[in-house]
């Protein structure tokens, strides 16, 4: 993960960040996918720190799977570190 950003007003944290993975295994077939086809925004709330409420925006993509057989022609890159599925 990368931080793009820290944004401390109005009562809040916002984290902006965003994956610097390579590639990501497929959850279907486990095979590294390196292609990307997309990327979007997704929004974690978090326990507040102390006064502050706060926010984690993650920049997340989604890949091709690498494996033509594979029902699961693209899926979106898991954080677990981060967030649950």
């Amino acid at each position: 993960m990368e931080a793009c950003e820290v944004d401390d007003t109005a009562a809040q944290i916002i984290l902006r960040v965003q994956s610097t993975q390579i590639s990501a295994p497929c959850p279907l077939c486990a095979t590294p996918a390196r292609r990307i086809h997309s990327d979007y925004g997704r929004t974690l709330a978090d326990l507040p720190w102390a006064q502050y409420r706060v926010h984690l925006q993650l920049r997340v993509r989604k890949w091709f799977c690498g494996n033509r057989r594979c029902r699961r022609r693209i899926f979106t890159e898991r954080l677990p570190t981060i967030a649950a599925p």
